[in-house]
């Protein structure tokens, strides 16, 4: 396989309205909804997390006042071992195959 999943931990508002995955349930959220993004992003195997790739991907989406926090490689494994949450592991499949996932929290974590 030539490609891995990075996994990169994000704030954003959503510039207009946006349907999204929250807790497993499709929502819809309201433009200027200041979120937490988990986006999952395919990458060739063996690069760097690629953060510009990451702000284009979330912009291109509809989201705007993106700050990246923090990013890094994920395993399928890693994800099943870490938690018992089948929504980040169909996130990850997700991403391999269709090149991104988002999984959208609308409480933003301090």
């Amino acid at each position: 396989m030539n490609n891995e999943v990075h996994i990169f931990g994000v704030e954003a508002t959503a510039r207009q309205q946006q349907r999204a995955l929250l807790d497993g349930n499709e929502h819809v959220l309201p433009a200027r909804e200041r979120c937490s993004i988990i986006l999952f992003m395919r990458q060739k195997k063996g690069t760097d997390s690629d953060w510009d790739l990451a702000k284009k991907t979330l912009s291109e989406a509809g989201w705007g006042n993106i700050e990246i926090i923090q990013s890094g490689r994920t395993t399928l494994e890693k994800l099943n071992e870490a938690e018992d949450d089948p929504v980040s592991t169909c996130c990850y499949t997700e991403a391999l195959t269709g090149g991104k996932a988002f999984l959208v929290y609308q409480d933003i974590e301090d």
